[in-house]
């Protein structure tokens, strides 16, 4: 009788392997949306003009995978205290790292889950 696979080596024995697309940009392959899940067969161009085309990206909404609001097509600063500021009960904040505060300014990225 042969030796019994544990639980994590038949789901790596099984695992897909991973395919990059590194120096693939032009060679026309299956390409899937990480968006929708939609497969698009084309060019790096092509599933970039499906992206572009299918899924707009927000104005004005909250970023729910980052937890950050996002005011005119970019992302705003919270509205945490300050490092270093007084509390109400005394305590000294120690500075958050809101995605808001780390990245104010900066387009939202594609993928979001933006409301």
């Amino acid at each position: 009788m042969g030796r019994e696979l544990t639980d994590a080596q038949v789901v790596n024995k099984h695992k897909p392997k991973p395919i990059y697309y590194t120096g693939t940009e032009k060679k026309r392959m299956a390409r899937p949306c990480l968006m929708c899940g939609d497969v698009i067969q084309g060019t790096l161009g092509t599933l970039e003009t499906h992206v572009s085309m299918t899924h707009p990206k927000m104005v004005s909404g909250y970023d729910y995978t980052n937890q950050a609001w996002i005011m005119e097509g970019v992302y705003v600063r919270c509205g945490h205290p300050e490092l270093g500021a007084r509390l109400p009960d005394g305590q000294v904040w120690m500075g958050c790292q809101c995605w808001g505060r780390l990245h104010e300014g900066e387009t939202p990225m594609v993928g979001a889950s933006i409301h």
